[in-house]
């Protein structure tokens, strides 16, 4: 069966590169011919739109520094643009490489209109990731399959996220994405509260089922490991950087008298190295070889946690709620670890001693989500 595949755009988020990458392999290994659907905002840049952004950008800064913004700050910024710069073509490479076949770029209304004449698929997939979030989908409708109109096409999600367990549609958008959910041939969501969102808000049935990245295992991630050593014990990976997580880091690799370290090195030995901002341009398997190669990880990511689960090793997410906590939390409660969230006022003694994780009772229930979660897909396909 050939199969559309959309999911959020493969830009720097290498969580959301890896289940696309987890998804894509299990649906070739039950038989089927997935195509990724390439989306984009845009099919190129011009060295008038690139000059264009270096004006505003020296605009922005300027506009910073006259209202007071510190120039360090500023300096920030800028480093932070070439470091998206960087993730962004590590994030292609993978993606050009273990991410096949895809569809040409799909950008304009025209040509995702025209998707289904110029491929011929069997069935789309939406999924995983923050789909169903308006926030980061946009437009939402899109990914309800909107431009599919009335054509005659299986439509399944497979661990659609909505990120959060409010409801974040606008009137129209529910109204336009009920309508557009009543259409699909089977609905399953990455969280608990997803069931919730789908009943009482779209008015659907939902199955909750595994993330795509929990449907491979860790030997399926080894494969793709550099022959590197990283220095240190304690591999950090924090998307939001605050006072209370910095602290909590360095209390807890202290009191252990282990090296805390990220995907480029010690976190104290980098000359370049700014305080509070993490640096993340390290390529995807480096970043995944960082879990596979740690004693301890703490983290506020959830494929983080997917990942520390995966090489059975011991890690503590500290809460997020900017991201969506609820993703975190459903997947501690699905594996009874839900002692491993750190809140701001955490108590560092209890968390040093805290139980070890049973590994054999963890890989019980994950064994059986995952047999469970690919009889969905195969039982739908």
């Amino acid at each position: 069966m050939r199969i559309a595949v959309l999911t959020l755009r493969l830009h720097t988020n290498y969580g959301g590169i890896l289940q696309a990458y987890a998804l894509m392999t299990v649906l070739k290994r039950l038989g089927h011919e997935p195509i990724l659907i390439n989306n984009q905002p845009f099919k190129y840049r011009s060295g008038i739109s690139k000059c264009a952004e270096y004006i505003k950008y020296c605009i922005n800064s300027i506009q910073k520094f006259i209202l007071g913004k510190r120039t360090l700050e500023i300096f920030y910024e800028k480093r932070i643009r070439k470091e998206y710069e960087t993730v962004y073509r590590n994030a292609r490479r993978f993606t050009e490489l273990y991410i096949q076949p895809h569809t040409d770029i799909v950008c304009t209304v025209k040509e995702w209109s025209q998707l289904q004449s110029q491929y011929q698929f069997d069935a789309y997939i939406v999924g995983s990731d923050q789909v169903w979030r308006p926030l980061y989908a946009k437009p939402i409708s899109r990914y309800f399959f909107s431009f599919l109109k009335e054509q005659s096409v299986k439509r399944i999600a497979y661990a659609a996220s909505f990120g959060v367990d409010t409801w974040t549609f606008s009137l129209k958008e529910t109204a336009q994405c009920r309508s557009l959910l009543a259409k699909f041939d089977a609905i399953s969501v990455r969280e608990e509260s997803g069931v919730q969102l789908c009943e009482n808000y779209l008015g659907q049935h939902a199955i909750h089922v595994l993330d795509p990245t929990m449907l491979l295992n860790a030997n399926d991630y080894r494969v793709l490991l550099p022959q590197i050593n990283h220095q240190g014990e304690i591999f950090s990976y924090i998307l939001d950087p605050t006072n209370w997580k910095s602290m909590f880091q360095h209390q807890f690799s202290e009191s252990l008298r282990l090296q805390l370290f990220d995907v480029n090195g010690l976190l104290d030995s980098s000359p370049n190295r700014i305080e509070g901002v993490p640096d993340r341009t390290a390529p995807v398997e480096n970043w995944l070889n960082g879990f596979a190669s740690a004693k301890y990880i703490i983290t506020d990511s959830f494929h983080a946690c997917v990942f520390s689960i995966l090489f059975h090793v011991p890690f503590w997410v500290c809460s997020n709620e900017q991201r969506g906590l609820s993703r975190i939390k459903s997947l501690l409660e699905l594996f009874g670890l839900e002692e491993r969230l750190v809140q701001s006022d955490f108590k560092l003694d209890q968390l040093v001693h805290a139980t070890e994780i049973d590994w054999e009772h963890v890989d019980a229930i994950l064994d059986q989500w995952r047999k469970d979660s690919i009889y969905f897909l195969n039982q739908n396909l």
